[in-house]
């Protein structure tokens, strides 16, 4: 083969191989950009979720608390009036919470997978028996009625929504700060095409109504 012949392959090759080299590793670095900015709001949208929840879930255990307390001690007049004045803000907290329910919980599926799902998921069952025994209380006091056989059930349900918060509280700052959130979190929830299997069951209508 003549050297002419030898140059021009040569040149060929080495065109064809760099651009496609070039345009390989600029394709690279593009995808590495992406994810890195997806990485980024990912992480963003997870610290979020994360304060919007636990804050939430603090006020309504707060306010939960506060009233169990004014029930207590609701024995006469002044006292039912502190207890009603705390009832008014426990359910302003309560309609928020309830207002919020079902996309919390998809937020937590989204951002920090299903075992973040799955702890919402039981502070809401706690929170609703909690709820119910509130308002039996409640009945009770407002009828001059003594509520002995609530109250260690519904302490039991307030300690343990104090418990359950604290742990998905903990679990979501843990994963924010490894940065394991989105699709990197622990058992991610992921798309496909069996919507049911990707959304899991929806919280229960409060109120105990059922579909």
């Amino acid at each position: 083969m003549s050297p002419l012949i030898l140059i021009l392959v040569s040149f060929l090759l080495t065109g064809v191989l760099g651009t496609f080299l070039s345009t390989y590793l600029q394709r690279k670095t593009w995808d590495h950009q992406r994810d890195a900015n997806l990485s980024d709001r990912e992480l963003q949208k997870a610290d979020v979720v994360c304060r919007q929840v636990s804050s939430l879930q603090d006020k309504l255990l707060y306010r939960m608390v506060r009233l169990y307390h004014a029930l207590r001690s609701a024995n006469n007049a002044d006292g039912r009036k502190t207890a009603t004045a705390e009832l008014k803000t426990y359910d302003e907290v309560l309609f928020e919470w309830n207002d919020q329910r079902n996309v919390s919980l998809a937020l937590i599926g989204a951002y920090f997978g299903r075992d973040g799902r799955d702890l919402l998921r039981q502070i809401h069952e706690q929170c609703q028996f909690a709820e119910d025994e509130l308002d039996t209380m409640r009945n009770d006091v407002m009828q001059d009625r003594s509520p002995p056989n609530h109250v260690l059930s519904l302490e039991q349900h307030l300690n343990e929504v104090n418990k359950l918060a604290y742990r998905l509280g903990i679990f979501m700052m843990v994963q924010i700060r490894v940065g394991k959130v989105g699709r990197t979190a622990p058992h991610p929830v992921m798309p496909q095409a069996d919507l049911e299997k990707l959304a899991g069951l929806p919280l229960p209508l409060p109120g105990g109504i059922t579909p």
